[in-house]
């Protein structure tokens, strides 16, 4: 098997951007890999910059609308405790939400 490309894939490879190698000695394609690696060849990055910061950008809206979802209730008819700080924070969620959305 010719190696075209290796990349970083959780505790193993993907080898030739199909297949899933788990460094297991003994596994045929996981030794071609530790071979080609002698060779001084390097694996790519298991995520790109654009990947890894798609994904932070993804955590920070995920973790925005989580914060709306449990505040939710401060708002209802009956809660009778100050909402300022609240509203405050929920408005910055918001527009967390709006800027990394694009919308």
């Amino acid at each position: 098997m010719e190696i075209k490309s290796v990349k970083i894939q959780g505790e193993g490879y993907l080898l030739n951007g199909e297949m899933s190698v788990p460094k297991a000695d003994g596994n045929r394609e996981y030794e071609l890999i530790k071979q080609w690696l002698s060779e001084g060849n390097t694996p790519e990055p298991e995520f790109t910059e654009e990947e890894l910061a798609q994904q932070a950008k993804n955590k920070q809206i995920a973790d925005a609308k989580a914060y709306l979802l449990s505040t939710d209730y401060k708002f209802t008819a009956d809660y009778d405790k100050d909402t300022t700080e609240v509203k405050v924070k929920r408005a910055e969620a918001r527009a967390i939400i709006r800027s990394l959305e694009g919308n």
